[in-house]
């Protein structure tokens, strides 16, 4: 009789949880150590669809998955950003929509969410410094070129346009992991962390190139910090400044 009542006691909890998880906004997904999704809550269901009996590792991606089993933050493609917590059985996801953290008109991060992923940086430097480690930071300011002018000759649909082009093109110049905002109105910032040497020269490169392609052209600045001096906010304001001497020199 009491293992009966055991049971049911049990039985009553796990439908107590079930009913609290399907209450909470963010997605939570149990996942087994063979790498199978056995539960998720009705928030999850609704931000990743019916991936209930399927692998993570088809529904991530074999390397977000990676990343997220090393307790990694990691955003995905539907404006969600994942985190992971390792169990004895497996894995506890927790989904939440970031979607508020995105410009409308561009998709790319807006200033506010740029702002937190500087101060998250700086933290991590923070740390590493404290280690006696060096971590680099490269900063690149992307200027649009004349958007005022095709604002003014062609309307503001246009110069919409315009900015949807650059924002696409930027995001296609640099790594995922890599931070992609929209600083201002017609200013983006990049942010390449735990960078290497020649790195930041390789993706300016390609901004170039990929803003050609869609028959625009932009102004850019780069800085690059180690973590033992300059703040990455600091690298903001210097690329800045490097960005306006590239579109002053532009006018000369």
């Amino acid at each position: 009789m009491a293992f009966k009542d055991e049971r049911e006691e049990i039985e009553m909890l796990k439908n107590a949880m079930t009913a609290a998880l399907d209450l909470i906004d963010d997605g939570v997904a149990i996942i087994n150590r063979q790498g199978l999704i056995i539960d998720i809550n009705k928030a999850g269901r609704r931000q990743l669809g019916p991936v209930l009996g399927r692998q993570a590792e088809e529904i991530f991606g074999a390397e977000r998955w990676g990343r997220m089993r090393r307790e990694e933050e990691v955003r995905l493609p539907q404006k969600l950003t994942c985190r992971v917590k390792e169990n004895f059985d497996g894995w506890v996801v927790a989904v939440r929509d970031t979607s508020y953290l995105y410009d409308a008109l561009t998709g790319v991060y807006t200033r506010t969410a740029l702002d937190e992923e500087i101060n998250r940086l700086e933290q991590d430097l923070s740390r590493a410094k404290l280690f006696g480690k060096k971590m680099l930071v490269d900063v690149i300011f992307v200027d649009v070129d004349g958007l005022k002018q095709v604002n003014d000759m062609c309307g503001h649909v246009e110069g919409d346009s315009l900015l949807r082009k650059i924002a696409e093109s930027v995001q296609k110049a640099v790594r995922s992991r890599d931070i992609v905002g929209r600083y201002g109105g017609d200013e983006f910032v990049v942010i390449v962390p735990r960078t290497q040497p020649g790195v930041r020269e390789k993706i300016v490169a390609r901004i170039y190139q990929k803003t050609r392609e869609v028959g625009a052209s932009v102004s850019i600045g780069a800085e690059t910090i180690d973590g033992t001096g300059a703040l990455v906010s600091d690298a903001v304001r210097e690329a800045d400044m490097k960005m306006y001497d590239e579109k002053h020199s532009k006018k000369r």
